[in-house]
């Protein structure tokens, strides 16, 4: 049987709602993405060896929720791309590229860190050969949600750059009346490139 190149990717895992994944900043979820065909099959077999990368990227004010422009593209706005951190996980080797293997790409243990507001996730393939087939990337949006009350930040990652935070409950017996309203990533001003700025924004509620 003709085995029909793959010319996409559609995600498997998690399943997103109304075409948006709620994300609560820290947690750790199981990534997939299959790669389909021209007839918008699942490819089952491996005929071309395949890598897929991911990479998380912010969206511009304006296309917040619609594809196209993230704010790293903006000119001056190169440290953008910095606002949040994708972790691959001990499990995936701790890299952001993983083989596709039966036709999928795997991330069992992935924790996104950042403020909160709207992102994408970019997933892009690469074939290990020259052949002439190219799949097209895929673009997951993504919402990075406020902590919840009673919950605190998690800073472990915020010496690096001030917006890698996640959200953590309080130790045992420890409790936090602290509200998250933080303003949305796309509301802010374009000080948020600014590491210093963007501590200053932080409000961490001791437990």
């Amino acid at each position: 049987m003709l085995e029909v190149p793959a010319t996409h990717m559609q995600l498997w895992e998690p399943k997103p709602q109304a075409g948006l994944l709620r994300i609560r900043p820290g947690s750790y979820l199981n990534i997939t993405v299959g790669l389909y065909n021209g007839l918008l099959m699942p490819i089952q077999k491996d005929v071309r060896r395949f890598t897929v990368s991911v990479t998380i990227q912010p969206r511009t004010p304006n296309t917040a929720n619609s594809t196209g422009v993230f704010l790293g593209q903006l000119g001056g706005a190169s440290d953008y791309f910095d606002i949040a951190n994708l972790d691959p996980g001990f499990e995936s080797g701790r890299s952001s590229t993983v083989p596709v293997k039966d036709g999928k790409a795997t991330w069992p243990q992935v924790a996104i860190r950042g403020w909160p507001g709207y992102y994408a996730l970019i997933f892009t393939a690469a074939a290990s050969d020259a052949g002439p087939d190219e799949v097209v990337s895929l673009q997951v949006e993504v919402e990075l949600l406020p902590c919840r009350g009673g919950e605190i930040l998690d800073m472990r990652l915020a010496s690096q750059r001030a917006s890698w935070v996640g959200c953590e409950q309080c130790a045992q017996n420890m409790y936090s009346l602290w509200h998250d309203d933080r303003p949305a990533l796309q509301a802010l001003s374009a000080s948020l490139g600014n590491n210093s700025s963007l501590q200053e924004r932080i409000k961490e509620g001791p437990c």
